[in-house]
């Protein structure tokens, strides 16, 4: 929902607009991409400081969310798989990527973080969340596997929640679980990072886009082994506040749910506005919002078109 430029349109705002309310805390503009940053695909949304990003964070706000926005990078070259499993040997790709990276580079790419973060205050942003899941830039970065200067990415990382902090930000961190590699699974240790550094949440997820994106958009066949890793890292960090994403909503309404693990609605928002209202409307698990994957070039749901007199 963006024009040739990647900058949002009316058609964004009203999307958004329409699934922000009171029932929900914070509404989190998704994959969004940081000043000189590289998006995800074509149609990824870039943020600059054009003022249809105010009106954006407003009109969520005025339906009673948090106007939230996350911030995220690829690297020029980047391009997803549209296949779900990759058959390909991805990880020495990302290794050899990954290995470029020097000590300029990771400043350069935290000072376009700050720029960007600057920028989504300004418009009005109130919760900014870092992107560093599924194989993106930040996530490499956040991996001492494919990081060698992984000390100054915990300095840049806790200056950057600082400068939130000081304007009464919330702020959170979007990370990976699992890989979908078991052998570099073995490697990552993304539980000392969290021990590291302390946003107000975690929000976690699964897989790496050019690995295992099943990971990344849950289905019946692996969402209960998604929420129990979720469970069991909650529990690990009980002082720690985390999100649960995916199809989480549902599945975690019983007495295993710790205090600390919040639920995030995704797919259920896609597909009907009014869920938090009327959940008759649900996500069917049909895959037609994965719009990339299928080679479309906007964002897609035959739910979310049922009359509102049926729901």
């Amino acid at each position: 929902m963006t024009d040739g430029d990647n900058l949002i349109n009316q058609k964004f705002i009203e999307f958004y607009e329409a699934r922000a309310s009171e029932k929900l805390y914070c509404a989190i503009v998704g994959n969004v991409v940081i000043p000189n940053g590289f998006g995800t695909n074509e149609r990824s949304p870039n943020l600059t400081s054009d003022k249809i990003w105010k009106e954006l964070a407003s009109r969520i706000e005025n339906k009673g969310s948090i106007p939230g926005i996350q911030l995220a990078s690829t690297w020029m070259g980047y391009k997803g798989q549209y296949s779900f499993i990759s058959k390909l040997d991805n990880v020495s790709l990302y290794k050899g990527y990954a290995s470029e990276f020097n000590e300029n580079f990771i400043l350069e790419q935290f000072q376009n973080l700050k720029q960007g973060t600057e920028l989504a205050i300004e418009h009005g942003f109130r919760h900014i969340q870092l992107h560093a899941a599924h194989g993106y830039l930040f996530n490499l970065l956040i991996e001492p596997f494919f990081t060698v200067h992984y000390g100054l990415v915990l300095s840049c990382i806790n200056d950057w929640l600082l400068l939130l902090k000081k304007h009464h930000i919330d702020s959170s961190i979007r990370i990976s679980l699992i890989t979908g590699d078991p052998c570099l699974d073995e490697i990552l240790n993304i539980k000392s990072f969290i021990q590291s550094v302390k946003p107000d949440f975690y929000d976690l997820s699964d897989g790496f886009y050019n690995i295992n994106k099943r990971l990344i958009y849950p289905y019946s066949k692996n969402i209960e082994e998604r929420i129990a890793r979720q469970i069991a890292v909650a529990n690990q960090f009980p002082e720690q506040n985390f999100i649960s994403s995916g199809l989480s909503y549902g599945y975690m309404m019983h007495e295993k749910n710790p205090n600390n693990l919040h639920i995030g609605i995704c797919r259920d928002l896609i597909a009907s506005p009014n869920f938090l209202f009327s959940d008759k409307v649900r996500c069917n698990s049909c895959s037609k919002c994965h719009y990339y994957s299928r080679a479309r070039q906007e964002l897609e749901c035959p739910q979310w078109n049922i009359p509102s007199s049926e729901l």
